[in-house]
């Protein structure tokens, strides 16, 4: 039986939170996998449209992104970060547009308050079916 693509199957929480485990362990060489977490609200899509122009429906994340996050100590993240991506996504209205690419994409920066600010760095990859993919993120230095 061929596996199912990446694509077609939303992981659960418990599948998602299986996933960044998988990832912050997995050793840096690793095969690249992907994940499609969730959709894009209509009224988050209108956000994104207005920040890049461009239109999105879907969030994916890959395993060697979630590593590079979790490795940076500088990023200060909590263990349950990234978990956050969809509700940050569909809720923030912080969002600008970064002054960098991303992959040769357009990339977004969303903001949001989360016990501290949070950014998450999104590619906007609308070309390949409208999908907002996770580059990065990280929280504000901890005050001492």
């Amino acid at each position: 039986m061929t596996p199912q693509p990446w694509f077609t199957h939303r992981l659960s929480l418990a599948e998602f939170r299986r996933f960044i485990a998988e990832a912050r362990t997995s050793p840096a060489n690793a095969d690249i996998k992907r994940a499609y977490i969730g959709d894009v609200a209509p009224e988050a899509a209108r956000r994104v449209k207005a920040a890049c122009g461009k239109s999105v429906s879907k969030i994916m994340i890959d395993n060697g992104q979630i590593r590079h996050a979790h490795r940076k100590t500088n990023h200060n993240l909590e263990d349950d970060d990234v978990l956050h991506i969809v509700d940050v996504i569909n809720t923030s209205t912080d969002i600008t547009l970064s002054e960098r690419k991303f992959l040769h994409n357009e990339a977004l920066l969303f903001v949001k308050d989360i016990s501290g600010d949070i950014t998450f760095l999104i590619q906007v990859r609308a070309e390949y079916g409208g999908w907002l993919a996770f580059a990065d993120c990280w929280r504000r230095k901890k005050k001492r």
